[in-house]
């Protein structure tokens, strides 16, 4: 490392994406650094791929047991604890990242906790300190989207954050969203008793799978008494004082419905993490202008002419299908409205 910098490379986001690059970037033998404002692991290892993974463990188990006479056995009075299966997804998780903190060390890679704000191109700021870096990777990943006009409070909108920590179930929900987040929060859910409802605007199920294995998954969705509502437009939701209205629309016949919910979990998607407003210095504010335009172009690059500015795969935001063009729509607007101000 030359004197200039205070490192070689600093990786802003400890996901898969940004620990990955920090460890492989070590190993070439560049001094690195790592900057995450939460956990290490990202969404995938705390609040993602891994907690659910050991919820629908759980979810199945419980199914199995209700369907013992199919096997040869019967269990009366069976009872069930869902803070138990939430416990144990979060032990495993935090198994996991300790894991990802010992690779840190071993790779003697330096973690920085706090919010990460770009200052200029080798320049990063975090909780009012600055670090200086011939490289920055960004790796800053994805978090909820959320249908315009519609509020997330954490107790009765939910999104997966709060979804995969609450310890009490309601007794109903509607889940916006047949992708495999809502898919899996709706079988862990109904396989503790849950009335669950879930509401897709595409004409099936996990929209971007392959048509005859969504048609697999519904038909076995259906079976456990979980409604799907494909080709379906979510209008409205109206939070009362003891329930929530939910109101769809059947695209195909126009005929609307109100459906009466404890608590309604927005899952159409995710959408890429850059904060405007961690970004400070004029000439980047204007690559991100440039980045919007390629959003709106179906795809999203981050381009610059010094080749010391990478970003994971992750924010290269490429339109495949149409839920996700309609997730990117909404990023474009969340950044024009703070580039704007």
């Amino acid at each position: 490392m030359t004197n200039q910098f205070d490192y070689d490379v600093i990786v802003l986001g400890g996901g898969p994406g940004g620990y990955v690059a920090a460890i492989r970037a070590s190993q070439l033998g560049l001094k690195s650094a790592l900057i995450e404002k939460e956990n290490l692991g990202g969404v995938c290892l705390n609040w993602g791929c891994i907690p659910t993974k050991s919820l629908i463990r759980n979810a199945e188990i419980i199914s199995l047991l209700g369907h013992g006479k199919e096997f040869g056995f019967k269990i009366s009075d069976l009872e069930v604890d869902y803070s138990v299966d939430v416990k144990r997804s979060r032990q495993n998780s935090s198994r996991l990242v300790k894991g990802i903190s010992f690779l840190m060390k071993k790779n003697k890679i330096d973690v920085i906790n706090g919010f990460g704000a770009l200052v200029d191109s080798h320049t990063i700021e975090v909780e009012g300190k600055t670090y200086s870096t011939a490289n920055i990777i960004l790796a800053t990943g994805g978090r909820a989207a959320i249908l315009p006009g519609m509020e997330v409070d954490g107790e009765k909108v939910i999104t997966y954050r709060e979804a995969i920590v609450q310890k009490d179930l309601p007794k109903s929900i509607v889940i916006v969203g047949a992708g495999p987040i809502g898919m899996e929060f709706a079988y862990v859910y109904n396989a503790y008793g849950t009335k669950v409802t879930v509401v897709e605007m595409l004409p099936h199920a996990l929209p971007n799978e392959e048509p005859e294995v969504a048609k697999v998954v519904a038909k076995a969705f259906k079976k456990q008494k979980i409604r799907i509502l494909a080709n379906t437009r979510t209008e409205s939701v109206d939070v009362k004082n003891d329930n929530i209205e939910v109101t769809v629309k059947d695209l195909a016949s126009d005929k609307t419905e109100t459906i009466k919910t404890e608590q309604v979990l927005v899952a159409i998607g995710v959408m890429a993490w850059f904060h405007y407003r961690a970004v400070s210095d004029y000439q980047l504010q204007g690559q991100l202008r440039l980045l919007v335009r390629d959003v709106e172009s179906n795809i999203l690059t981050l381009r610059r002419n010094e080749k010391d500015f990478l970003a994971r795969k992750d924010l290269m935001y490429q339109q495949r299908f149409a839920d996700n063009f309609r997730t990117a729509q909404a990023n474009v607007r969340e950044l024009r409205s703070g580039l704007d101000a």
